[in-house]
């Protein structure tokens, strides 16, 4: 049955086209996959394949609308292709339409956007207030003057009124607007357009910008370097060729544990992942209604060696590998996994890639190779992507495969070896992180990558200087955490590695103007760093943004003792008073001016 998009409502049960549409309401995808193009929403050119919402796990189980982005089909994106098992459609069910969507809370956020509460507009006013108060007091007084010493009424009118003009002037207000409107004059000349004109005075005094490190600073591409394979408990060679790899689970990993996805015959989807899967000169098919005749079972898609150059092999041993399942990539686990059966075979197997020190936590110490911690500083340092792979066999059943959570199955892994990714830095960065900071506007990376390859890049992009001294802080709450605790972060943070998203959308309280870059706002929604208390003279690195504000550094030490929270508050104390100089400075130019 076909009905207008403006009568669905939360709950009505809908079949996505095959050939794709536009989406008019959020909806959790229960049944098939997507493809979708969410460029209109969030900016990410790439497409994205969304999964149906797992089922049978617990049925305690709540659904949490932000914490399901893979299984949701968000209003505004493109639905480009979809997948389905045999005979069966593509099924989703509305949960938010009109102003309620993401879509309409964007659309929302642009027409009414939030009050900023900047410092110096606040200051303005209260010294406004102040100077209402002392004109109160002089006009009372010189009524009374005047009155006293028998002043035609004309002029006890006209005097105090004099008086409250000079001490308030009238045009201030809009002399404060005229910077404003030529600024955003100035802007719209060159193509850039203002849509909250007020906020356009932060600008000004911006101290602090924040930016992405992979595709802002770097290329959004990626090379691959080589691959590290482990050969009995130690890490080899590097193998630049992977194709020239034997079979096994090392080679098989890199051809199956990605999102890749057909779009009109062309492979498409995250840069890495297709650097990756290229390098092992596999194809990639994918599955129609008789290739799953062979497996026995529903999958989506299948990856084998190219028949040119494996022609033999391929006649005589059809080596087919069909990908059953996937857990797509998440920023909170660092990792991403899919599960997969080889043709003919009975055996079901998970691989999983993700950050060295996810993937070695999941992995069954005995299979760790020695020389893993040395090799992984060595790369870091050099400012390679590195990424670990690992597997193991599971034996299920293929009902049990669909049903089982992903944390059951991620865990006693087999380690296989790392992968290293070159991700070469942008010319224009250099330059760019010169002018900031000769602008006394201070560059700070914010990044999901491993601590060491951050490091080398903000060294590379001179974002850090060759001979400062850094420090790397791991940050773990306190057991019991006592008043004195303050939320006040590491102020001389010039970089922020292996970030999650979720751990700093809680807005805190602090004295910087930020700016971030846009692939940053993609990813954040508010990240906030204190006041600049001191002048830099140590740059502090640190791994968990979710607990920084349990740190404060003074004179070069790291600690947490609670008489250093009060220093803290007196250097607050006078960066506040700080500010109120500068309104007075504003106020008296603005005297003489007029």
């Amino acid at each position: 049955m076909l009905v207008d998009s403006t009568e669905l409502v939360p709950g009505d049960l809908i079949a996505i086209p095959s050939s794709g549409c536009l989406m008019q309401c959020d909806a959790v995808l229960l049944v098939g996959n997507c493809i979708v193009d969410e460029s209109s929403l969030t900016g990410e050119s790439l497409p994205i394949t969304k999964i149906p919402l797992p089922n049978g796990q617990s049925e305690n189980t709540t659904f949490d609308f932000h914490s399901c982005p893979r299984h949701i089909l968000f209003s505004g994106t493109s639905v480009i292709q979809t997948r389905g098992d045999v005979n069966k459609r593509v099924l989703a069910v509305v949960i938010r339409t009109g102003f309620m969507t993401t879509k309409g809370e964007l659309v929302r956020s642009i027409m009414f956007p939030k009050p900023m509460k900047f410092k110096f507009t606040q200051d303005v006013y209260q010294f406004l207030g102040a100077l209402c108060g002392v004109a109160l007091v002089g006009l009372c007084v010189t009524i009374y003057l005047m009155y006293w010493n028998k002043k035609d009424l004309y002029y006890i009118i006209l005097r105090p009124l004099d008086l409250v003009t000079i001490v308030i002037p009238p045009i201030l207000p809009v002399a404060m607007s005229v910077g404003i409107v030529f600024a955003q004059r100035r802007l719209r000349n060159h193509g850039i357009y203002c849509i909250n004109p007020s906020v356009m005075n932060v600008c000004g005094v911006i101290n602090l910008t924040c930016f992405d490190k992979t595709g802002t600073l770097t290329e959004d591409g990626l090379d691959l370097w080589g691959v590290i394979p482990n050969r009995d408990g130690i890490l080899g060679k590097p193998e630049c060729e992977p194709s020239k790899l034997d079979y096994g689970p090392l080679i098989e990993c890199m051809a199956t544990c990605h999102s890749l996805t057909l779009i009109d015959g062309v492979l498409s989807g995250d840069p890495l992942d297709m650097k990756m899967f290229q390098s092992t000169k596999w194809e990639f098919i994918e599955v129609i209604s008789e290739d799953q005749h062979n497996f026995d079972l529903v999958i989506s898609a299948i990856v084998r060696p190219k028949e040119d150059e494996y022609g033999n092999i391929f006649e005589k041993i059809p080596y087919e590998i069909g990908i059953v399942r996937q857990f797509p990539f998440s920023s909170s686990v660092q990792r991403m996994s899919v599960i997969t059966r080889t043709l003919k075979e009975s055996q079901f197997h998970i691989y999983t890639k993700g950050a060295p020190e996810t993937i070695e936590v999941l992995c069954r110490h005995d299979t760790i190779p020695t020389n893993f911690r040395s090799n992984l500083l060595e790369f870091t340092r050099k400012g390679f992507r590195v990424l670990a792979l690992a597997w193991r066999p599971i034996e299920a059943s293929y009902l049990r495969i669909m049903r089982i959570s992903r944390d059951r199955v991620e865990h006693n892994l087999l380690f296989l070896g790392l992968l290293v990714m070159e991700n070469r830095l942008k010319p224009e960065s250099g330059p760019v992180i010169k002018t900031l900071r000769q602008a006394n506007i201070r560059p700070v990376m914010v990044t999901g990558d491993h601590i060491l390859t951050s490091i080398s890049v903000a060294r590379n992009c001179e974002m850090i200087d060759e001979l400062d001294r850094v420090v790397i802080v791991t940050a773990h709450p306190p057991p019991c955490p006592g008043n004195e605790n303050q939320p006040i972060l590491v102020p001389n943070t010039g970089l922020s590695s292996e970030t999650n998203p979720k751990n700093i959308q809680d807005p805190i309280n602090a004295g910087d103007n930020k700016n971030f870059s846009d692939d940053l706002i993609n990813s954040l929604v508010q990240f906030h760093y204190a006041e600049d208390l001191q002048k830099p003279v140590t740059e502090v690195a640190t791994t968990n943004i979710q607990l920084k504000r349990n740190l404060t550094k003074t004179d070069n030490r790291e600690t947490s003792k609670p008489s250093i929270f009060k220093r803290v508050e007196t250097r607050f104390g006078f960066g506040r008073s700080q500010s109120s100089s500068k309104v007075l400075t504003a106020y008296v130019n603005v005297l003489i001016l007029f």
